[in-house]
């Protein structure tokens, strides 16, 4: 895609077909294009990006059921509603260890990936440019993607899927809208128990003006 229609044509999405096979080869090159290009501080990547399928379907299912967001609107009946972008075919996990690491025997080339030397707000930054670079990476092979950080407890997370003493702060899901589903759609079946649920966003949510939240000094 060309640079406008790549940026114009990526949006939030969050009604996947979990079913939907995408194809191993476009996968690969999202990771071989991330570890090519993708910018950090000083050379470090103090976190880890971990790609999940639906080869454990077991595992998966705790992910969905557990990433939930709280309802306050009372005409929901559902006050946690689970988060649908959770279902989607492909889906990106990044974690950041917990401890920061001060003592070092090797020569600063050498640092060890995930190794976190900083406070957390730079390994957030960190994860922030990865996950904008598969966002639009995803976005010009085709796919819609989905962002989820509503999670209840960012280090139960990160030891479920592997990780002691870290902290996993944001996933991305992947895939293709289903055939017969617009992005206007608001509501979400859940295909464990078949409830309905609202979303928690805007499909068409307006972007922010300039003047509101860019400043220019001349």
């Amino acid at each position: 895609m060309e640079w406008n229609d790549l940026i114009y044509n990526r949006e939030t999405f969050n009604l996947f077909d979990k079913d939907e096979k995408i194809p191993d080869e476009h996968v690969n090159k999202m990771m071989k294009d991330i570890c090519a290009t993708l910018p950090s501080k000083q050379g470090r990547y103090p976190y880890f990006i971990d790609v999940f399928n639906w080869n454990d379907p077991q595992k998966r299912m705790w992910m969905y059921q557990y990433c939930t967001w709280i309802d306050e609107d009372h005409s929901n009946p559902h006050s946690y509603n689970p988060q649908p972008q959770m279902l989607a075919p492909i889906l990106f996990t990044f974690t950041v260890p917990k401890d920061v690491k001060k003592d070092f025997d090797v020569p600063e080339d050498n640092w060890e990936i995930g190794t976190r030397i900083d406070s957390i707000e730079v390994s957030y930054y960190e994860i922030g440019f990865a996950a904008m670079h598969l966002a639009h990476a995803a976005t010009d092979l085709g796919y819609h993607t989905g962002f989820c950080a509503c999670i209840p407890d960012y280090v139960k997370l990160a030891k479920y899927i592997g990780y002691d003493d870290a902290i996993t702060c944001l996933t991305l899901g992947i895939g293709t809208m289903p055939e017969g589903m617009t992005q206007k759609s608001n509501d979400f079946i859940c295909p464990i128990d078949g409830s309905e649920y609202k979303r928690g966003v805007n499909w068409n949510q307006p972007r922010p003006e300039i003047g509101k939240f860019i400043k220019y000094h001349n």
